[in-house]
C-alpha cells in the first residue's frame, strides 16, 4: 500500500538518511560549542643558574563568548531540525504521488491493451464482411490504419509503467535491488478545504519556513559573535621558586 511504501522510504531513502547525518553533525556541533578551551601550561625546569618556573594561560574570553556560541549552534540545530521535518513531508508526498503516477500509468496500459484488442476485432470483423462483399476494401483499410495506431500507441502508453516503476523504486531506495513491486490501490476521498484558510495554515505551520526564519535569526547571532570574536582576554597564573 501506499502507507507502506512511505514508511520503506523513510527507511530506506538516501536524502533522507542525509538530513538525519546532518542533524547529528549539528549536535555534536551543539556540544563543542560548549567546550571551553584548553588552558596554555608552560614549565620551565631548574637548569643550570635558571630557576624553576610555571606559566598557565587562561583564555577568560571563552567564558564570556560560551553562552552566545551554544545560542548559535542550538538556533542551527533547530534550524536544521525543521528542514528534516520539511524534507520528511516532501518523501511522503513524492512517495504518495509515485504510488499514484504508477497505478495510473498501470491502468492506462490496460485500457490501451483493451482498446487494441477491439480494434483488433473491428479489423477481423471488417475483412470478414469485405469477403461476403458487405464494405468495400477503403473501410477494411481505415480499420487497418486504426489498429496499427492503437497499437503503437499502447506500446508508447505500457513504456510508462517500468518509468514510474523506476520512480517509486528511487524514492524506496530499492533502485539497484530487483525486488518485484505491487501496489494495492488505496482510496482516497475527496476534501473539500478553503484555500485561504490553506494558505494562512501554512504559512503558520510548514517547516521549511519556520527553517527560513531561524535562519535570518541565527545570522544575526552570528554577526554578533563575529564582533565579539576580535576580543581576546586571558588569565596569566605565573609561578617560580625562590632563587638568586
Amino acid at each position: 500500500t501506499d502507507d507502506q511504501a512511505v514508511s520503506l522510504a523513510l527507511w530506506n531513502n538516501p536524502q533522507f538518511h542525509a538530513a538525519l547525518m546532518r542533524l547529528g553533525l549539528a549536535r555534536g556541533d551543539l556540544i563543542q560549542a560548549g567546550l571551553l578551551t584548553n588552558p596554555n601550561v608552560q614549565l620551565v625546569f631548574p637548569i643550570g643558574p635558571k630557576i624553576f618556573e610555571s606559566m598557565a594561560f587562561i583564555p577568560l574570553e571563552a567564558l564570556v563568548l560560551r553562552p552566545l556560541r551554544s545560542d548559535v549552534a542550538a538556533t542551527e540545530l533547530e534550524r536544521l531540525k525543521q528542514e528534516l521535518i520539511q524534507v520528511g513531508l516532501d518523501l511522503v508526498r513524492d512517495v504518495r504521488l509515485a504510488c499514484a503516477e504508477l497505478t495510473f500509468a498501470q491502468e492506462r496500459a490496460a485500457l490501451a491493451n483493451e482498446a487494441v484488442r477491439v480494434q483488433k476485432n473491428i479489423l477481423d470483423l471488417s475483412e470478414k464482411q469485405l469477403k461476403a462483399g458487405d464494405i468495400s476494401e477503403l473501410e477494411v483499410i481505415n480499420a487497418r490504419a486504426t489498429y496499427l495506431q492503437s497499437k503503437a500507441g499502447a506500446a508508447q502508453i505500457r513504456m510508462n509503467v517500468p518509468i514510474a516503476e523506476n520512480n517509486l523504486r528511487q524514492l524506496l531506495g530499492l533502485s539497484l535491488k530487483p525486488v518485484p513491486l505491487a501496489l494495492i490501490p488505496s482510496t482516497v476521498k475527496p476534501i473539500q478545504h478553503d484555500h485561504q484558510a490553506l494558505l494562512a495554515k501554512a504559512l503558520a505551520v510548514r517547516p521549511d519556513l519556520k527553517a527560513a526564519s531561524i535562519a535570518i535569526e541565527n545570522a544575526k547571532k552570528q554577526v554578533e559573535l563575529t564582533h565579539w570574536n576580535i576580543l581576546q582576554f586571558g588569565g596569566i597564573s605565573d609561578i617560580s621558586s625562590p632563587g638568586p
